[in-house]
């Protein structure tokens, strides 16, 4: 007779307990921790045998844990504890952490496979089941299903590596160029009452975005401004290729847009006229921008579209959660997330006074940095919080006289204007070295 493999007995006995008890058997005292792996789900359309394959990928890397710390449960798995009659095909979100809680799981891997662009992109999140909290989140794209391997394992390996398990994976570099694509849906905008730094403005509303777009993963860079136009107005270019390009107002936004597009063969999404000055030298103005509807160009998102997705799924004030507020300029769950006022300090001899100088921020001088070094939201976006506010495509007016909305705060604000619920405005002619912007592409 064939003996069992003693990770597939450990799961039968496993089955059995919870047959016999009517739930999940404890964990033993100081034993490994169970985590439950969970099949890909499919938006991309892939046959079920190629997203199976991702998955098995995605298992490998977790069977490569140490067993003594990591028993892995995987979707496979589930339902045979489960039973027949549990169907796993359409549970997304909560639906996933309770079916991890109920089978004991103390941590749970969920993800899926989209199409981006050209390409497919596998998008991993590894959350602790007891209290949904998200630990990691990781990403691998590549142009077809066999090319996604070793991107594939290799994200595997770095989001395991946030358990503290023995990796040999290095930080990828963020690559600016990135764009990552934005499903339709619905989300809750504004903030509760109660909320740090909340303003009257901020009334909650659910707001449907209807259509399907990619948002660059970053902030447009100094490096990428000067490959459309021979102009540097970062009034911190000592930051370097990778800072994000500020100083530049909306009309230069909308001037770099239509370039862009122009230079991919895309349809422009803004009618100008009356343009007078160079984008980016300091005196560019329009007389009149008007929107193109259905363009497949590059525009600057809604005020809307930049919520949805810089939330990412996220319901209070951070990516990650609340916000707490121990000083102007001292709210550490900030720190991982964005460059702001409480630590955006440099050794750029042209940097600025830093606003928060004191105990919270010992730094003098303070200025952005390149982008992507903070860690990204839940969908691969990198500084929606903080570095350089951005400006967004809703307003009033569509001249000069007008006003826009911009958002995200910057390496300067204080901590409660670094929220997913903040706004400001200026009219479109401000050029501030704390704002910037980041481009969208609407889809089909």
């Amino acid at each position: 007779m064939r003996t069992l493999p003693v990770t597939a007995a450990c799961l039968l006995a496993l089955a059995a307990a919870l047959v016999a008890c009517g739930g999940p058997p404890p964990a033993p005292a100081g034993g490994p921790q169970r985590l439950a792996v969970l099949a890909l789900h499919n938006p991309a359309g892939l046959a079920n045998q190629e997203v199976d394959y991702v998955g098995e990928l995605v298992r490998g890397a977790a069977l490569a844990l140490p067993p003594q710390r990591f028993g892995v449960l995987t979707r496979e798995n589930l339902l045979a504890l489960l039973g027949p009659d549990r169907d796993l095909a359409d549970c997304t979100g909560d639906c996933e952490i309770e079916t991890a809680r109920r089978v004991g799981a103390d941590l749970v891997v969920t993800g899926e496979v989209v199409r981006f662009g050209a390409g497919l992109r596998v998008v991993l999140k590894l959350h602790d089941a007891r209290t949904a909290a998200l630990v990691a989140t990781e990403r691998a794209s590549a142009h077809t299903v066999e090319g996604l391997e070793r991107p594939v394992e290799a994200a595997g390996r770095r989001l395991f590596a946030r358990l503290g398990a023995p990796s040999d994976a290095r930080p990828a570099p963020v690559d600016p160029g990135r764009y990552v694509r934005i499903e339709p849906g619905e989300f809750m905008a504004g903030s509760p009452p109660g909320e740090p730094g909340r303003e009257a403005h901020e009334a909650r509303a659910r707001v449907r975005i209807e259509r399907p777009f990619l948002i660059k993963a970053t902030e447009v860079t100094q490096a990428e401004w000067q490959q459309v136009f021979d102009t540097r107005p970062a009034r911190f270019a000592g930051c370097g290729d990778d800072c994000p390009v500020e100083q530049v107002s909306w009309f230069d936004a909308v001037a770099w847009l239509n370039a862009t597009s122009a230079a991919e063969g895309r349809t422009a999404c803004y009618a100008t006229s009356g343009c007078t000055g160079t984008p980016g030298a300091g005196d560019y103005l329009c007389a009149r921008v008007r929107s193109v509807p259905r363009c497949d160009g590059f525009r600057l998102p809604s005020r809307a579209e930049w919520a949805y997705a810089a939330r990412a799924g996220a319901t209070g004030a951070l990516p990650t959660g609340a916000l707490t507020v121990r000083g102007r300029y001292d709210a550490p769950a900030l720190d991982p997330l964005a460059w702001y006022g409480g630590n955006s300090g440099t050794d750029d001899p042209a940097g600025a006074p830093c606003p928060g100088a004191g105990a919270a921020q010992p730094a003098p001088r303070c200025g952005p940095h390149a982008v992507g070094r903070k860690a990204p939201n839940a969908w691969g976006l990198y500084d929606v919080l903080g570095n350089v506010a951005e400006w967004t495509e809703t307003g009033t007016g569509g001249g000069a006289s007008g006003v826009r909305w911009y958002r995200g705060g910057s390496w300067r604000s204080p901590a409660v204007q670094v929220r997913l619920a903040a706004v400001a405005q200026a009219a479109p002619t401000l050029r501030d070295a704390a704002v910037g912007f980041r481009p969208v592409r609407s889809l089909p």
